[in-house]
């Protein structure tokens, strides 16, 4: 007790080894003094420079950078210190606590993997702690309330203005998410082929 025999210290080298090989070795990668706050910024910035994501999208990312990941793992958390444990605590705490749905969690934890999974690419970390945390599932219906071309029309007459019964009219028989919407300009449509690009 207490001590390895020699079976099982030739399996802890060979992890050690694994690990070194991987460059997952704990101590063995100096510290870059990166913080959780950096890689935030980071990824914010790839996302809407390189990434090139909608106004909306970013404004929604940046959102849950600033109302949850933030206040919960810290702006000055060195990143070394985000650990898978610490990544399941936090998701288990999201659904246990109900105040939101799986689907939120969810995407949040997608954003956190995100986030951590461009430290990595940049060299800041050596693996991404989010990468082993198990994912939140979302059970779909399948069921949709599609209404018919006659009820898009009853929609739209009970619209407050004649731009929300075109909004309504496009995105029904469009298929346009809301985003898209807002971003739809009159050179993005075709009266002549009856397209919208």
């Amino acid at each position: 007790a207490g001590f390895y025999t020699k079976r099982t210290a030739e399996e802890a080298l060979q992890e050690l080894l694994a690990d070194a090989r991987r460059g997952t070795l704990a101590g063995s990668q100096p510290r870059l003094g990166r913080t959780f706050g950096d890689a935030c910024a980071e990824w914010l910035r790839y996302v809407e420079h390189d990434k090139q994501r909608a106004p909306s999208t970013l404004t929604d990312y940046r959102n849950v950078v600033r109302g949850a990941l933030l206040p919960e793992f810290g702006n000055e958390t060195p990143l070394e210190q985000i650990t898978t444990e610490r990544i399941e605590q936090y998701r288990e705490t999201l659904l246990n606590d109900g105040a939101l749905s799986r689907r939120t969690v969810q995407k949040m934890l997608v954003l956190l993997f995100g986030i951590l999974k461009r430290a990595k690419r940049r060299k800041w970390i050596a693996s991404n702690p989010a990468e082993d945390v198990e994912r939140v599932s979302v059970k779909r219906s399948g069921d949709f309330n599609v209404l018919t071309p006659v009820e898009v029309e009853a929609v739209a007459r009970a619209a407050e203005s004649d731009q929300d019964a075109a909004v309504f009219t496009v995105a029904a028989f469009t298929g346009l998410r809301l985003g898209e919407l807002r971003a739809l300009r009159w050179r993005d449509v075709d009266f002549g082929k009856q397209t919208i690009i």
